[in-house]
């Protein structure tokens, strides 16, 4: 009985720790957007998203207008790409 309790327990933390991949990715690219504006407030999701918490549901993860300019210029952003970019003025806004 033990067993089967620790081998649920077991699958459960893998599967939370495999699920959080794109939570993962959203913390890189704030961590690359603050290496290229060290002086700008902690990123939040909102800042390239539509949704303040976006998920992968239809509409919940599109981008706003910023993102979408990152997004252009490269795919998977770096510290040039927000660089050549800009900051996102409507972070500073807020």
């Amino acid at each position: 009985m033990k067993n089967n309790i620790l081998k649920k327990a077991f699958v459960s933390i893998i599967m939370v720790l495999f699920s959080s991949g794109p939570a993962l990715a959203n913390l890189e690219q704030a961590k690359i957007y603050k290496a290229a504006f060290p002086d700008a407030e902690k990123p939040k999701c909102i800042m390239c998203h539509v949704d303040k918490m976006p998920k992968k549901d239809d509409g919940k993860h599109d981008w706003n207008e910023y993102g979408l300019k990152v997004r252009k210029v490269k795919e998977k952003p770096d510290e040039e790409t927000y660089k050549t970019v800009g900051k996102n003025a409507a972070s500073d806004a807020e």
